[in-house]
């Protein structure tokens, strides 16, 4: 079988050929895999400096009609120069313009007879209405000018990230297909490690176990004491929040250590690397300084314990490794 092969986000055809390896070792010297790149330059993706030198590439930068088209006119010529082909893969960006490729090419014209996702994002859809990103940060749906905001961070949470999506603002963007089964690839599918599979994971409540923070010497500390309580809630609507006490609060909140408390909108970001991060929207949040920013937690999730760590913490003036939060379902 040949199949063709689209990268991820800030990436490029041999970081992707060197995530396949094990694939392509165990499928055999039979099966052949090409893999093509995208045309606008990146900065590289997480984790992927030390799989293969730069350039890096992307697909598209934002999701305008101008970008995903030509992203789908790469995929076209590939077929023109290259094909046919029995199958294609996508990781993660790739795997979103792969999918939104299929899902705009009825079953009998489709050039490929299966596809294999990893760590997928949502597709576009490009027939769909587009809406404007404003320079205030809102969105106005582009056939009837009504603000659609609401819909748009709930549908695409991500474009609150400006570092994925830069100069987004002032763009006319297309909406990602709704996740209701109304849209279907009318080709046998395999998916491995999506944005989708997690989210429906961390859906609910979570009990804190322990919130510790490593020290770079060794041992722990923990920042609200040994027996912080703690609640971690993931709703379906892409809203989440967390609260952590001590286990004696006090009755004024003076510091962090005091109270944490914050909600707002998540969503999940796979990296080249393998780890998968949630990323936290903070739109309130009980320490002032934090609102409004973004804060990103790497997930390991082990049966029914769920395990956040973000990358440095700095406690009582203690300079530290990692801070974990440990929750249980």
């Amino acid at each position: 079988m040949r199949f063709l092969c689209l990268h991820g986000i800030g990436s490029n055809a041999n970081v992707f050929q060197a995530q396949l390896a094990s694939i392509q070792q165990a499928l055999g010297s039979q099966h052949e895999f090409v893999f093509i790149q995208g045309e606008i330059p990146s900065q590289p993706g997480p984790g992927v400096d030390g799989l293969s030198n730069g350039p890096y590439y992307s697909f598209f930068s934002a999701p305008t009609a101008p970008q995903l088209h030509a992203a789908f006119d790469i995929i076209d010529q590939a077929l023109d120069m290259d094909g046919p082909f029995d199958g294609v893969m996508g990781f993660s960006q790739g795997a979103s313009i792969v999918a939104s490729y299929l899902l705009r090419t009825s079953a009998p014209d489709c050039p490929f007879k299966c596809a294999a996702f990893f760590c997928a994002s949502m597709p576009f859809n490009v027939e769909s209405i587009s809406f404007h990103a404003l320079e205030d940060g809102s969105f106005k749906d582009s056939k009837t000018g009504e603000d659609v905001s609401d819909e748009i961070r709930l549908s695409i949470p991500e474009v609150l990230d400006l570092e994925r999506y830069t100069g987004l603002r002032g763009q006319t963007l297309h909406r990602r297909y709704a996740p209701d089964g109304s849209a279907e690839i009318n080709i046998p599918t395999m998916h491995m490690g999506s944005e989708g599979d997690l989210e429906q994971t961390l859906l609910g409540s979570w009990s804190l176990v322990e919130y510790s923070s490593t020290l770079q010497e060794g041992g722990k500390i923990y920042p609200m004491g040994p027996d912080t309580r703690g609640i971690l809630l993931y709703s379906p609507g892409g809203y989440m929040g967390v609260q952590l006490l001590p286990k004696e609060t006090k009755k004024v909140k003076s510091t962090i250590h005091d109270i944490l408390a914050y909600t707002g909108r998540y969503w999940v970001a796979p990296q080249h690397d393998g780890r998968v991060i949630v990323k936290h929207h903070m739109q309130m949040c009980s320490a002032p300084e934090f609102e409004g920013s973004i804060q990103q937690r790497v997930v390991s999730l082990s049966g029914d314990r769920l395990t956040l760590s973000c990358p440095s913490f700095v406690s009582l003036e203690v300079s530290s490794g990692p801070a974990y939060k440990v929750f249980i379902k």
